[in-house]
C-alpha cells in the first residue's frame, strides 16, 4: 500500500468520510484504521481533525477511541498537532468527563501533550487535583461504580498522579492544600488492614500508593508527607516480595536527597545495611548500595563505607566499578581524618585495583601531598601494601610514588 500513492490517498479519503459521518460505528471503526496504519501520512491527514470528534455531542466510546487515535498520532509525529488555546482548554476540560474510559484516555493524551508543551496545559492542574479529590475522598462517590478490590478508578487515579508530576507544587493555596489532603488519605488507607488476601488486592493498593509517593517526592516542600512516606516505605524493606522491596528502596534513594525527609531514611540504616549482607536478588543488592550511598553523610559516612568496603569483595562485577566510584567520592567527600582516607583507599585498591581509574588513585597521590601530617603515615602504609604476596599494578603506582617522594 505504502507503494501506491493513488490507493493510500482513496482509503484515505474513505477512512475520512467515515470519521464525518453520524454513525459512531463507523466513525470507530475509521479511528481503529488510522491507529492501526499509525504513520506520518495518517499523522499528517488527521491529527487535525479527530479533536473536533472530542468536542461533539457524539457517544463516550467515540471519545475515548478518538483520544486514543489523537495519542497515538501526536506519538507519532508531534509536529503535526497545531490546536489553538480553545482547543486546549476543551481537551482538558476531558478530565471532568463522567465516562471513566473516555476521562482516562483523556488524562494519556494531555500528559503526553504536557510533556511537549507543559505552559500551554497548566490548567489541567487544578481540574486533575479536583478530580483526583473526587475519586479518593469518602464525601464525593466520583467513579464508586467502577472499583476493583476496594480501590475506586484505578488507573485513572494512576494517571492522574502521573499527570501532576509534569509540574512544581501548585501556587494556589487552596489547591495545594486539596492535593495534600488526597495524598494523605492515600497514605492512610495504605495502613488500613488488608481487606482481601488476594495478590491482586495487594497490588493495586501499592501501585496507587507507590504514584502518590512519587509525586510527594517530586513535589519536596511537605515535610509531613515526606516523613510519612519514608516510614510507609521503611516497611516494605522487609517485605517478602522482592519488587517491593526494589521498589522501596529506590523511592528512599530519592527521598534520602530531599532535606526533609533525609534524617527519616537515616533510621533505616541497619535494615539496608542487612538486605546488602543477605538479599539474594542482586538488583535489591545495588539498590540498596545506591540508598546508603544517598544516605551517607558526615555522621555515618565511616560506618556506611566500612559496610561498602566489606560488600565490595563479595560484589557481581557488573556493579563493581560503581562500587568504587562511589567509595571514592563519600571517602573523600566526608574524611575528617586522612588517615582514615587513606586506609580506605588502599584497602580498595587492594580488593578492586581493576576497577580503580587512574582519576582515582591520582586523587590519593594529590591528598599526600597537599598534607603534610600524613606523608609519613602514607609511606608506612604504602611499603606494608607492597609487603602482600600479590600486589596490584595501581597500588605498585601509587606506592612508587609516595615513597619517593617521603
Amino acid at each position: 500500500m505504502n507503494s501506491n500513492i493513488e490507493m493510500k490517498q482513496l482509503i484515505i479519503q474513505n477512512i475520512r468520510n467515515d470519521i464525518q459521518s453520524q454513525n459512531p460505528i463507523f466513525i470507530n471503526l475509521a479511528l481503529q484504521c488510522v491507529v492501526n496504519i499509525g504513520d506520518k501520512e495518517m499523522a499528517a491527514a488527521f491529527t487535525n481533525e479527530i479533536p473536533r470528534l472530542l468536542y461533539q455531542d457524539i457517544i463516550d466510546s467515540v471519545k475515548q477511541s478518538a483520544a486514543l487515535c489523537l495519542l497515538r498520532l501526536h506519538r507519532t509525529s508531534p509536529e503535526s498537532l497545531h490546536l489553538n488555546t480553545e482547543r486546549t482548554g476543551r481537551i482538558i476540560h476531558l478530565l471532568n468527563h463522567q465516562h471513566l474510559g473516555t476521562a482516562t484516555s483523556a488524562v494519556s493524551l494531555i500528559d503526553a501533550l504536557v510533556k511537549r508543551n507543559p505552559d500551554e496545559y497548566k490548567g489541567c492542574i487544578s481540574l486533575a487535583v479536583s478530580r483526583l479529590s473526587k475519586i479518593v475522598t469518602s464525601s464525593y462517590t466520583d467513579f464508586q461504580d467502577y472499583t476493583y478490590y476496594f480501590v475506586s478508578a484505578l488507573w485513572l487515579c494512576v494517571k492522574l498522579l502521573r499527570l501532576l508530576q509534569n509540574y512544581p507544587s501548585p501556587d494556589d493555596r487552596s489547591i495545594r492544600s486539596r492535593l495534600n489532603e488526597c495524598l494523605d488519605i492515600m497514605l492512610n488507607k495504605a495502613q488500613e488492614p488488608l481487606k482481601s488476601k488476594k495478590v491482586q488486592h495487594s497490588n493495586i493498593r501499592n501501585a496507587v500508593l507507590f504514584e502518590a509517593i512519587n509525586l510527594i517526592i517530586h513535589m519536596d516542600c511537605e515535610s509531613t508527607l515526606l516523613v510519612r512516606a519514608c516510614n510507609q516505605l521503611g516497611q516494605f524493606l522487609q517485605n517478602r516480595e522482592t519488587n517491593l522491596r526494589y521498589l522501596a528502596l529506590e523511592s528512599m534513594c530519592l527521598l534520602a536527597t530531599s532535606e526533609f525527609s533525609h534524617e527519616a531514611v537515616k533510621k533505616h540504616q541497619e535494615t539496608v545495611i542487612n538486605a546488602l549482607k543477605s538479599e539474594r536478588d542482586v538488583g535489591v543488592r545495588q539498590r540498596a548500595v545506591d540508598l546508603l550511598y544517598a544516605m551517607c553523610d558526615r555522621s555515618n559516612a565511616q560506618d556506611i563505607v566500612q559496610e561498602m568496603l566489606t560488600y565490595l569483595e563479595t560484589a557481581d562485577y557488573t556493579i563493581r566499578e560503581e562500587m568504587v566510584l562511589k567509595i571514592a567520592i563519600l571517602s573523600g567527600k566526608y574524611a575528617i581524618d586522612y588517615k582514615w582516607y587513606l586506609d580506605v583507599m588502599l584497602k580498595l585498591i587492594r580488593i578492586a585495583g581493576d576497577f580503580v581509574s587512574e582519576e582515582v588513585w591520582y586523587h590519593v597521590i594529590q591528598v599526600v601531598v597537599n598534607r603534610n601530617d600524613v606523608q609519613s603515615y602514607a609511606a608506612k602504609i604504602a611499603f606494608e601494601a607492597l609487603q602482600a604476596p600479590a600486589c596490584h599494578e595501581n597500588m605498585v603506582k601509587v606506592a612508587r610514588y609516595i615513597l619517593g617522594e617521603y
